[in-house]
């Protein structure tokens, strides 16, 4: 079984040296032995003691975009496994694509390749893509390929505007919780809003993002443009109705639980409401988000990480259980939820093709075909469904390729043949 990708754990490659090597400078050059250290006073030992912190948690945050990546690729892979066990074919390749090792590169065209997410996507245009040889053990009769799509459509850019939502049926007794999802690009400003009830909201001020209380308060993490700003960036939020703490409130970034904590000023206590700004609050017209925002979802009570690493890359139907709230910003600012909250846009916004890659789930838009003489025959195969080689069409031998064939909008995420 050829497994491309065995390279996954690249979340730890590495952090050792580099903490060794973090500590000796901190120790020595910063503090020095004693407290004479390499520095004339406190204040500049200080100032490079929280630049060499800040340098840390950088990396930290690089290695949580890294790790929800991986785990999503792992999910893929698990699937794939799954389906080659289910019809009894233990000879498979698996592709994560965070390299090109198994494209031939020379007959693919039209094609952008984003090794950070681990995707291929088009350079402006229909693309093609084309695997490398694989040789089998033995001539091919049977195969199963697996893919994973991802759909670029549009996201809301927000200029100062904003989205009102009335009516939402949220629980406003003490101790509920209630889940915020969405993915945002962040253009970097401060003291904005991308999500807010009256005055219950995600804030982020001066490199801070979590939940304030209209208290001067943030409870979240540090939050620095130099790594967040500019990208897409996967939010969930628990929001409790009470006092904001560690322990009720809860943060993913990327699918990853944070570790928050109260960074400014103390939260008061506050319930989530019916009504709900995206971009802002709806308390008055100020803290208005700069970015681009898609894919907003409520749900009644907290959703657990396994939920939202399931779930976050995906399409909802709109009917799935606990959800009271979706807006996916396409084009419009309707809520595709079974309660049809639709908002209403005020203010300066404007839509815009680009969107994180989200997995269409329920249906396959490239086309894609299968050779097992090294491309000089091709047949079409549909993915998820059991293919038999024509022997009438193909030349039997044992040169695997498959081919695809994608439109402008579609990105392919991953990849799996079985065959036997």
């Amino acid at each position: 079984m050829d497994l491309r990708g065995e390279s996954m754990d690249i979340i730890s490659y590495g952090i050792a040296s580099k903490a060794a090597k973090q500590e000796k400078f901190t120790r020595n050059d910063v503090l020095g032995i004693g407290v004479e250290g390499s520095y004339s006073n406190v204040k500049t030992r200080i100032d490079n003691l929280e630049k060499a912190i800040q340098g840390v948690v950088a990396q930290a945050d690089k290695l949580i975009v890294n790790d929800a990546i991986n785990i999503m690729k792992a999910h893929a892979k698990l699937n794939a496994v799954a389906k080659s066990m289910k019809y009894k074919m233990y000879n498979m390749i698996f592709d994560d694509l965070l390299d090109l090792s198994g494209i031939d590169v020379a007959k693919s065209s039209g094609y952008v390749h984003d090794a950070t997410n681990g995707l291929l996507k088009s350079a402006g245009g229909n693309y093609v893509i084309e695997t490398k040889e694989e040789i089998a053990d033995t001539i091919p009769t049977k195969a199963i390929l697996t893919v994973e799509e991802g759909i670029i459509s549009k996201s809301l850019n927000f200029k100062g505007g904003t989205v009102l939502i009335n009516g939402i049926s949220v629980n406003a007794a003490s101790g509920a919780k209630h889940t915020v999802e969405f993915w945002m690009k962040w253009n970097g400003s401060n003291t904005v809003m991308p999500i807010g009830f009256n005055v219950y909201d995600l804030y982020i001020s001066n490199e801070k993002f979590g939940f304030n209380t209209n208290n001067s308060d943030v409870t979240g993490i540090p939050f620095p443009a130099s790594t967040y700003a500019d990208k897409w960036i996967h939010v969930a939020a628990v929001f409790f109705n009470g006092v904001p703490n560690a322990t009720n409130n809860e943060l993913y970034i990327n699918g990853v639980k944070q570790n928050i904590a109260i960074l400014n000023s103390s939260p008061t206590s506050k319930n989530v409401t019916s009504n709900m700004n995206i971009s802002g609050w709806p308390f008055d017209n100020r803290y208005r988000f700069g970015g681009l925002i898609s894919d907003v979802r409520i749900w009644a009570g907290a959703r657990t990480e396994r939920e939202i690493q399931d779930n976050m890359y995906k399409r909802l139907i709109g009917t799935e259980p606990n959800l009271i709230g979706y807006w996916k910003l396409n084009g419009d600012a309707n809520d595709y939820s079974s309660y049809g909250k639709h908002g209403s846009i005020s203010g300066s916004v404007e839509w815009v093709d680009d969107l994180p890659f989200i997995n269409t789930s329920n249906q396959i838009n490239g086309k894609y075909y299968i050779s097992r003489d090294n491309g000089n025959t091709w047949e079409p195969i549909a993915p998820e469904t059991l293919f038999y080689f024509n022997d009438n069409i193909s030349l039997k031998d044992n040169k695997i390729r498959i081919k695809a064939e994608l439109p402008a909008d579609i990105q392919l995420l991953n990849y799996a043949l079985t065959w036997a």
